[in-house]
């Protein structure tokens, strides 16, 4: 029952289906805000909260069971992120809005909580968790292709689909040879965001198919690559590309020098990506070549330049935050986005930067706190010497994934679906780093 729950709940992160519940009073609203004037309740919070509760409440699970190990210096810091966003309410202008943001960041640390209950009692490991994962990054890829190539949504709005078509204005657009395109949503809110995902999905595909024994199935496996990297390209996401490339030539290289058994296995898998990669190039290069490129007077670069001044200058001007979720009114209200000319309603948007959003929000301590955290997550791995483990190799490269498209965007931090992929990562490296020379305790 439980497992059942929790691959389902994997499987369902990028489904933004939601019912409406509220509206709150805020000094402006536009097509981006939607998410910042209102309150939802998501399909995915009943599969938290019932997991979470069956982990709780079940019969063999008891607290002091739990052998942590070298997992207690992060959690401290994790309590002190925390502890620290629950004050910040107290600083916040939109107190209701605020207590509410809190409410969506503490249900996305319970998911990554019950990934960590999960495979610590063995109800499923990692290679469960990223065949969910792969699956789902398949049927969204297969999803946004067919919006692109129909230029519209495929009427999948009770799976949180956004609904639009070739005029809906606000949509993101690839222009080609002055012709518009429609870039590939999947359900999710936005491309950058299927985006992210689709390099969670990539690199779940990765750990399969390295991990695989059976030759038949590693066909499949491949095709499963090629679907995602195909969804991937027709988001039109830079920061997608770029996270993509950066986490698998570093898996690349990290596993050639770690694992010389499994050399076989990753020259075929680049050889593999190098196909595909020339297949899709060939193929859709007219609309690639476009927008593999960046400049200082982009819109979008210059408006996120824009942003991370604002980010710098509210974390200089309110040490302890803004408030959890007030960034974006805070900014408003002080009259920062005409200072940095950020003039028009369609520009109103939070600061793309992950880290800059976080500690204007949750003020300086709170981004030192929650650094110290993923730090500690991080190098403690790497200080066992355990690199010629896998399970480990996979767990940071995914994580080290969001956060360079932390350097970019803001949807891990503020957006429901962005928040559960960043916080089911943070689940699965702190199950991968749990002290593997003690036995875990497993349901009977």
């Amino acid at each position: 029952m439980i497992r059942f729950i929790f691959l389902l709940f994997l499987f369902f992160i990028p489904f933004g289906a939601k019912k409406f519940l509220f509206g709150f009073s805020t000094p402006f609203a536009n097509f981006y805000t939607l998410e910042y004037v209102s309150a939802f309740f998501y399909a995915s919070d009943i599969l938290i909260l019932l997991l979470f509760s069956l982990l709780i409440f079940s019969k063999p699970f008891s607290w002091h069971k739990d052998r942590l190990g070298r997992l207690k210096l992060p959690l401290v810091f994790l309590g002190v992120f925390v502890a620290v966003s629950v004050l910040s309410v107290f600083s916040a202008a939109y107190p209701a809005f605020s207590i509410y943001s809190l409410v969506r960041l503490i249900i996305s640390i319970l998911a990554a909580l019950s990934v960590f209950f999960v495979m610590t009692r063995g109800i499923a490991n990692l290679r469960d968790i990223a065949a969910a994962i792969a699956v789902s990054a398949v049927f969204q890829s297969i999803v946004g292709f067919l919006q692109f190539i129909s230029g519209k949504s495929m009427g999948l709005w009770f799976l949180g689909e956004t609904a639009f078509g070739p005029g809906t204005p606000g949509i993101a657009k690839v222009t080609v040879n002055g012709e518009q395109f429609v870039r590939a949503y999947g359900t999710m809110p936005h491309a950058n965001i299927l985006a992210g995902f689709l390099v969670l999905g990539l690199l779940a595909f990765f750990y399969l198919f390295l991990s695989e024994k059976k030759p038949t199935l590693r066909v499949f496996q491949s095709a499963g690559i090629f679907a995602v990297l195909t969804g991937l390209l027709v988001t039109f996401s830079r920061s997608g590309w770029i996270a993509a490339t950066v986490s698998t030539f570093t898996l690349i290289v990290w596993e050639f020098f770690a694992d010389k058994e499994n050399r076989g296995k990753l020259v075929y898998l680049a050889c593999l990506l190098f196909v595909i990669c020339i297949l899709l190039f060939v193929s859709l290069s007219w609309a690639i070549s476009p927008r593999a490129h960046f400049s200082a007077t982009e819109g979008p670069v210059s408006d996120r330049w824009n942003y991370n001044k604002i980010g710098l200058e509210l974390i200089v001007s309110n040490p302890l935050g803004v408030g959890v979720g007030n960034q974006l009114f805070h900014t408003y209200s002080t009259n920062l986005f005409g200072k940095y000319d950020v003039n028009s309603l369609g520009q109103w948007q939070p600061i793309h930067n992950l880290y800059l959003i976080m500690g204007s929000e949750v003020g300086i301590l709170g981004l030192i706190s929650f650094l110290l955290f993923i730090s500690f997550l991080i190098f403690n791995n790497l200080n066992l010497f355990r690199i010629s483990d896998l399970d480990i190799r996979i767990s940071i490269i995914m994580f080290l994934a969001l956060l360079v498209l932390g350097f970019f965007d803001h949807f891990l931090w503020d957006l429901q679906l962005g928040r559960l992929m960043l916080w089911v990562v943070i689940g699965i490296l702190l199950g991968v780093s749990f002290k593997k020379d003690e036995s875990p305790v497993k349901f009977p």
